[in-house]
């Protein structure tokens, strides 16, 4: 879903639980398109229903997308974004006539337009902070894209060589912890929808891999590593690679990097800072523009 666009929940554009299996979205996707779709729908009926259930299907027919959008969905639901209810209306009794009539109409009106108004100010905030992540994740991360000369020619008709891609950013921890809050769900979320939309330029049989490292300010001791640092980043790195494996990343594509100091970094050592990157790629012959 780009950046800026208001959040779209697509289980429910194709009518089907956030449980439901591929072939029970692949059926609902089905029969809807029978009914949306421009060649067979009416002329009455709107087609951008068609162009929606399409963008729904494509998402979460997608093991990846379908993670990340997950993850942007739970996180909103911790952030307040999906709150359900509110204040309870309350009864009305018989029109009042008269200036009494007048100010319990007021007052019954300010009692039911208020809570209103206060959820959907709170679902504007959430999916205003969502927004500002996204962007700035994006403005942390980089993708560079080179080919060397020995790819430029893959020695068939037509032929075109693959690009190294690095891309990815980092996933903070609170202190202690090793489990993701809000926070890191939707940097999680984010970082996914990226990996998904390159791995889907990259033929099947590029050589990419996903890196998860980390980096302790401290150094290695006589008995090695204290132990509290060592067995919380080897517990971080658990949970980060157990959310890759939900997502659909091949056990044999996700990598480990653990790096201890004392040494020299452009940017001071954050013991609560987890890097996640992709990185790509080996030969794609024949692989089409």
């Amino acid at each position: 879903m780009p950046a800026g666009e208001p959040f779209r929940d697509y289980y429910a554009i194709l009518g089907v639980a956030p449980t439901a299996s591929l072939e029970e979205i692949r059926t609902a996707y089905r029969e809807r398109a029978k009914r949306f779709h421009p060649d067979r729908a009416g002329p009455g009926v709107d087609p951008g229903r068609f162009r929606l259930l399409r963008e729904a299907y494509e998402v979460l027919a997608d093991s990846t997308e379908r993670a990340a959008f997950d993850a942007r969905l739970r996180a909103r639901g911790r952030g307040g974004g999906e709150r359900r209810g509110g204040s309870r209306r309350p009864s009305r009794g018989p029109a009042g006539t008269g200036r009494a009539g007048r100010r319990n109409r007021r007052a019954l009106t300010i009692l039911v337009l208020f809570p209103l108004g206060a959820l959907l100010l709170g679902l504007w905030w959430s999916l205003a902070r969502i927004d500002t992540l996204e962007r700035q994740l994006r403005q942390a991360t980089t993708l560079s894209v080179t080919a060397t000369p020995a790819d430029l020619d893959d020695g068939e008709p037509g032929g075109r060589a693959p690009a190294a891609a690095d891309v990815g950013g980092a996933i903070l921890f609170r202190p202690g912890a090793t489990e993701l809050d809000a926070r890191g769900e939707e940097q999680l979320a984010v970082l996914l929808a990226q990996f998904a939309r390159v791995l889907r330029s990259l033929a099947s049989g590029a050589d990419w891999h996903l890196l998860i490292s980390a980096r302790a300010g401290r150094a290695v001791a006589g008995d090695g590593l204290p132990p509290d640092v060592r067995k919380r980043t080897m517990a971080r790195f658990e949970s980060l690679a157990g959310r890759l494996l939900a997502a659909g990343i091949p056990p044999e594509r996700i990598a480990l990097r653990f790096v201890a100091g004392p040494y020299k970094a452009a940017v001071p050592v954050d013991g609560n800072r987890i890097e996640l990157r992709l990185r790509c790629c080996g030969r794609r012959a024949g692989s089409q523009p």
